[in-house]
């Protein structure tokens, strides 16, 4: 865990990430299309806690309601942990479920995040 992870995201927990529609792309081989490591560049990256929306009363669709074009993926919050990532609750005043994955993210990583990336909904 980075120094700047408090721990107050359980590792288990799912992270949805907003997937524009330019950072989709075709996957070798033919099979379903994936997204692009250009979508877990931004080194404070922005993602909602899944569980922290339940707990709301809200799913997946909260994140997707003001980017209807948008693609949603998932992530195990162990994951960018596990490549030296903090994973940091940082809500916003109309999203208490709002967090951030903090640290640089070099080619590798962002691969490394991308093929771990889970589709929720694809547009």
């Amino acid at each position: 865990m980075s120094a700047a992870d408090d721990g107050s995201i359980n590792d288990e927990w799912s992270l949805l990430r907003r997937v524009h529609p330019t950072q989709i792309v075709p996957s070798e081989g033919g099979g379903e299309p994936r997204v692009s490591s250009a979508a877990f560049k931004d080194v404070s990256m922005s993602v909602d806690v899944e569980e922290s929306l339940a707990a709301q009363g809200k799913d997946w669709k909260f994140s997707l309601q003001s980017h209807p074009s948008h693609s949603l993926v998932k992530l195990i919050a162990a994951i960018p942990r596990s490549l030296n990532q903090a994973v940091v609750a940082v809500p916003i005043v109309d999203n208490p479920a709002h967090a951030e994955v903090r640290g640089d993210k070099p080619g590798s990583v962002a691969r490394a995040l991308s093929k771990a990336a889970a589709w929720v909904h694809r547009r």
